[in-house]
């Protein structure tokens, strides 16, 4: 990439509007349902100490895909829109490690792992010892079967100096990796696989990257005010310890049975001069960011500071978010495990601070399994959140985190909670034949469930306008030619009956929108035969939803820009909720009531097997929007959370049968 185009590339990465894809070989985007991206310069293996970390990657797909064996190659790209042209940026060349296909769902999930696991067999060695280490590397590299980047590593030290392995390891005790490993932390460097696949074996170098704080999210950054610095390393050795520097402060401490002191000197004095603030930052990502570069990041209070970046992830799902890290943490008189150029997680921690981290990580942990929770329960809270979120951003250029979302969905769930439907400015005539006393008993019980509604009472002698009101509640049996509403009461009122008889009647009366008779769901209520689509399995989410518009529109039901302000919203956060149920919505100008269309497939899309349901709402550009969606809202997460209810009405094959099946088995008619 020339430096026009990276310049380019850099500009559209760091935008807030900007357009992502994915693509595994034959897969595109519609087919990968997310994937996820982990990389390291010095976390390495958890068990055996060493500079050599292993990537990873798990890649979930939108179908049952059987073609795919462990252990086969894959080569999953991220492709960024560029001045019309996508720019695809390699993620890796990674291996099968697992495969698991979940039938009901309809998805195929891979756990992929680098070539790093290559280097874990027996170490194995033909060589004549002493060796250089640049041999030793060249023969892992050879009987492995991994290719060393072409300028892989500079095999001397800063003085000039080439370095030996005194004596052949044993195979017994260690493998290619633990070689490879002790072998170039001598020479301060660090082992991983690039995104080509190659083995690439260097010290830290600089991205000329910036990072700002309009790309990062919300309390994304968190960082130590105490520099790292290094003021000495002890190695062991056998049975012989080696140092060099201070031993007290900031000290390294390494096992390397191939280390002698002046190697050690050497290792000493190329590195003691790094210098960084430790740091975690949850920000928009950057494709072209690697691990063991340093970087430029700038708080929102003008701060600026570079740091290695020593851990990385990437998360897509239609965006990317990013994760940087170099989370070492600093302190004084503290020992520190090292291997390599920072090669190994620092242990530092009294048995204190490990207590108070193992609180800590216990704690994330919990809240990672509550935000999990909060997507699962709340669902249209959650997405409400989202949808905040981005308002935020457009508004203020403000990121904000997954965490940060979660917390705005609990405060959304509360409100949702607590709405109570207060019946207001409604005109109530109420027909009796009864007497003074129980005449002013019923205007006494009425008032109570409507304090701010207009009651007006007659006896069936009188000649009254009826549709000058909103509702009728009768104590006789007579016949009203009216649309009005008509409650029939006994003298002795039902009260609760009345309250949420009366509550629904005001949806109806914002909405403009007549009830049918004996129907007390506003999503309902709100469709026809007309507003009703059997969905084709063989084309996408995006195609029958498209179908479904133009059908809207070729009625006369919505206007033709509806379909442009659809595809602008889905743009921004898609409205599916919980996998199986899509609630796309948008202001419609050809209308003054809610309408809703819904469209049915059972067997699902073809992008998304999961989803069943698309339940699209054409809300009245005047009126009260957010107490139409509130409704709606409410009647679609008691939907959503029942799955059977989801796969039964998939597999109704029209508005008649859609009325019939919510009449048996559903509450939502009276």
């Amino acid at each position: 990439m020339d430096i026009f185009r990276r310049k380019k590339f850099d500009e559209a990465m760091f935008a807030r509007n900007r357009t992502l894809a994915i693509r595994v070989g034959q897969y595109q985007s519609s087919d990968i349902k997310e994937a996820s991206f982990d990389y390291g310069y010095i976390k390495g293996d958890a068990y055996k100490p060493g500079g050599t970390c292993a990537g990873s990657a798990k890649i979930t797909f939108t179908s049952i895909i059987t073609s795919f064996n462990k252990l086969d190659k894959i080569y999953p790209e991220i492709g960024l829109l560029v001045d019309g042209t996508y720019e695809w940026v390699k993620m890796g060349e990674y291996f099968i490690n697992d495969i698991e296909i979940d039938r009901n769902r309809n998805t195929t999930k891979l756990d992929l792992m680098d070539g790093m696991f290559k280097l874990n067999r027996p170490y194995e060695s033909s060589l004549t010892y002493p060796a250089p280490i640049q041999k030793v590397v060249a023969e892992i590299a050879n009987q492995t079967g991994v290719k060393l980047e072409d300028a892989y590593f500079d095999a001397t030290d800063l003085t000039g100096q080439v370095y030996y392995i005194d004596k052949k390891p044993d195979g017994k005790k260690s493998t290619y990796r633990d070689v490879l490993s002790l072998a170039t932390q001598i020479l301060g460097r660090s082992c991983f696989f690039n995104r080509d696949g190659n083995l690439e074996i260097r010290g830290l170098i600089d991205s000329e990257l910036v990072i700002t704080a309009d790309s990062y999210f919300m309390h994304g950054l968190t960082k130590s005010e105490v520099q790292y610095q290094i003021a000495g390393i002890t190695c062991k050795k056998d049975k012989e310890t080696l140092t060099v520097g201070m031993r007290t402060g900031r000290s390294l401490e390494l096992d390397n049975l191939f280390m002698s002191q002046s190697m050690l000197d050497n290792l000493y004095h190329s590195i003691k001069d790094i210098r960084y603030y430790p740091f975690n930052l949850n920000y928009q990502g950057h494709l072209l960011l690697d691990v063991g570069q340093w970087v430029t990041i700038k708080t929102n209070k003008g701060e600026t500071f570079k740091s290695p970046v020593l851990s990385q992830s990437f998360a897509f799902k239609g965006g990317l978010r990013g994760r940087i890290s170099a989370d070492s943490k600093s302190g004084n008189d503290a020992q520190y495990s090292y291997a390599g150029t920072l090669t190994k997680k620092i242990e530092q921690f009294s048995e204190f601070e490990k207590q108070i981290q193992n609180q800590i990580e216990e704690a994330d942990k919990g809240f990672d399994q509550k935000v999990e929770k909060i997507k699962k329960d709340f669902p249209v809270s959650y997405k409400i959140a989202r949808t905040a979120s981005e308002v935020i951003t457009e508004k203020y250029q403000y990121s904000v985190s997954e965490d940060e979302i979660s917390y705005l969905a609990i405060y959304f769930e509360t409100f949702l909670k607590k709405i109570k439907i207060q019946p207001d400015n409604l005109k109530i005539l109420l027909v009796t034949n009864a007497g003074p006393a129980y005449k002013k008993l019923m205007i006494k019980e009425l008032e109570n469930i409507s304090q701010s509604s207009e009651i007006t009472v007659v006896t069936t002698y009188e000649n009254v306008k009826y549709d000058d009101f909103d509702i009728i509640i009768s104590t006789v049996n007579k016949n009203f030619e009216t649309a009005i509403p008509i409650i029939y009461q006994n003298e002795i009122l039902d009260i609760v009956y009345l309250k949420k008889e009366i509550n629904f009647l005001r949806y109806v009366n914002k909405m403009n929108n007549p009830a049918i008779r004996g129907m007390e769901s506003i999503v309902l209520s709100s469709m026809s035969e007309s507003t009703f689509f059997v969905c084709d399995n063989r084309k996408t989410y995006a195609e029958n939803l498209e179908i479904m518009i133009k059908g809207l529109e070729a009625k006369g039901f919505v206007d033709k820009e509806f379909l442009l302000r659809i595809r602008e919203r889905e743009q921004k956060s898609s409205m599916i909720f919980a996998d199986s149920v899509a609630f796309p919505h948008t202001q419609n100008e050809k209308e003054n009531s809610l309408l809703i269309a819904l469209g049915v497939c059972k067997d699902g899309f073809k992008d998304n097997k999961e989803l069943k349901l698309i339940f699209l709402a054409c809300v009245p550009k005047d009126g009260d929007q957010g107490l139409l969606l509130a409704k709606t809202y409410d009647e679609l997460i008691s939907i959503i959370k029942d799955k059977k209810l989801i796969d039964d009405i998939s597999k109704v094959e029209g508005y008649n049968s859609l009325v019939n099946y919510f009449i048996k088995h559903t509450n939502l008619y009276r």
